[in-house]
């Protein structure tokens, strides 16, 4: 009920604002999906954005290594989309407004480091010609022995 909660928030808003819904709630769907798929948490994330600031981080760092064709525009499509959604929940009283400041802080702190390890990572991951002992070094040197966890 969050999400839909955002939506109908979203919708008042302007032309642009109602554009952007679909993606936004696809966005966060997949997202919020694989975060439960790769930790095996019935955890609801969708309230707690202490909890996802607390491990975006391994999170992201799952999410790079698990799809082949992330690039920069689905890692700010990500950022962006969580942001969206906890400053809503935030402007409804359903997150504390420090909660999303600290969100936000942690989110935009992270996001130069995993765009740089995404660069990185995307460099090697389908080139053939590097060995795949090569691979799985620059991975635990990259993403932190976080893309090996069978669960978060």
């Amino acid at each position: 009920c969050r999400i839909e909660a955002v939506v109908q928030t979203l919708l008042a808003g302007d032309a642009e604002t109602r554009a952007m819904l679909p993606n936004l709630i696809s966005t966060l769907r997949q997202f919020f999906d694989f975060v439960r798929q790769v930790s095996h948490n019935e955890y609801w994330l969708q309230e707690d954005a202490d909890f996802v600031a607390a491990i975006f981080k391994p999170i992201m760092h799952k999410f790079i290594f698990k799809f082949g064709d992330i690039d920069h525009a689905m890692l700010e499509d990500v950022c962006g989309s969580l942001l969206t959604y906890y400053r809503t929940l935030a402007k409804l009283g359903v997150i504390s407004g420090e909660s999303f400041r600290e969100f936000d802080k942690a989110i935009l702190g992270l996001k130069p480091e995993l765009i740089k390890k995404m660069e990185k990572y995307n460099a090697v991951r389908h080139d053939r010609s590097v060995p795949e002992e090569k691979k799985e070094a620059l991975r635990e040197e990259l993403f932190e022995g976080d893309h090996a966890w069978p669960h978060l």
